[in-house]
């Protein structure tokens, strides 16, 4: 998961945490914390799968994170509103940090063993992994559709649903240097979106 993932899953969590203030809300929201802790477990477990080793560091704090996201499924069972807001923070907190341990990584990696290609045409690696960005991205786009909806702010995703078509067909047709653009374009698009959206949960509050 990057980073751009952890501001929108932060983003579904404050608002979820906005939201608690309503008691005859309180049970549905604390599930939907645990969720979205949950949600960032798993990408993280799997990003840790793909890893050839993982070091001693992340694990612990990999461990750390769950203990914290099984000790917020123990409050929220309790229905301890308050502990299950300080243990999902934790948990979060602890899952983005590694999120940001893998990416460097895995920059430093590209650095020692850059990839060589002997043709202008994209390897299949390269474009499998654009598909799955453009995936991600999409799913992105789709989540914070359905918050805006929700809870009823007006921004306007047209923009962002071209520049998903046009990064679909440039991918088709190989021009690798104008997906990235759109999908670079269509990232700050979300980061945009996503401090509307934060800025409205304060003002709800």
């Amino acid at each position: 998961m990057k980073p751009l993932a952890f501001v929108l899953l932060a983003l579904v969590g404050s608002m979820v945490l906005t939201n608690l203030s309503a008691p005859s809300y309180a049970d549905s929201q604390l599930i939907a914390l645990l969720k979205i802790a949950t949600q960032a477990q798993n990408n993280i477990g799997i990003q840790l799968s793909q890893l050839n080793k993982v070091p001693n560091d992340i694990k612990q704090l990999y461990n750390q994170g769950s203990g914290e996201t099984n000790a917020l499924a123990q409050s929220i069972s309790k229905n301890d509103a308050d502990s299950a807001k300080k243990h999902f923070l934790s948990a979060m907190a602890i899952f983005k940090s590694i999120n940001y341990k893998i990416s460097s990584l895995a920059s430093v990696t590209t650095t020692i063993q850059p990839s060589q290609t002997t043709s202008n045409q994209p390897s299949q690696i390269d474009t499998l992994r654009l598909k799955d960005e453009i995936n991600r991205i999409q799913k992105l786009g789709d989540g914070l559709k359905t918050i805006a909806t929700k809870n009823k702010i007006g921004i306007d995703f047209t923009k962002f649903d071209v520049l998903m078509q046009d990064a679909s067909k440039n991918l088709v047709i190989g021009n690798v240097n104008q997906v990235n653009n759109d999908l670079k374009i269509a990232q700050q698009f979300l980061l945009d979106a996503n401090h509307s959206l934060t800025e409205a949960a304060k003002k709800k509050r």
